[in-house]
């Protein structure tokens, strides 16, 4: 018998979707549905929410000056793309914020700021929402 995967241990697919749907927002009745997250404020929302998760994984959030190439972040961005598309989990929509005119986005990890990493590379940043 296989060994579960990170994802399969740790529930990923259910806090994922806790975080996505839990998102507050203006107007919960707007016709444009949930709002996206950036691939970092998921990852963050879940190191906060499930710590023991976020430790267990053993690498950072990442972003610019992380040192890391590879990151929770990443790891999660990279999971629920495949995920999505192979169908696995259809509670979740992805797309792309293009860097077009677009000079770096920041975001709040219990204090520490966690800039972008991909607003300076050829590579669009990635976003998912949860979808009913």
């Amino acid at each position: 018998m296989a060994a579960l995967s990170f994802w399969d241990r740790h529930s990923m697919e259910d806090k994922v979707v806790q975080v996505l749907s839990g998102v507050t927002y203006h107007d919960p009745n707007h016709h444009f549905g949930h709002p996206f997250l950036t691939a970092y404020q998921p990852a963050i929302l879940i190191k906060e929410r499930f710590p023991d998760t976020f430790l267990s994984f053993g690498h950072p959030i990442g972003g610019k000056g992380s040192g890391v190439s590879y990151s929770f972040t990443s790891y999660l961005a990279g999971q629920l793309s495949e995920k999505i598309r192979d169908g696995t989990i259809t509670h979740v929509e992805g797309g792309f914020l293009a860097n077009e005119k677009l000079e770096g986005i920041e975001f709040n990890d219990a204090g520490d700021r966690v800039v972008s990493s991909l607003t300076e590379t050829q590579y669009d940043l990635s976003m998912f929402r949860y979808a009913e």
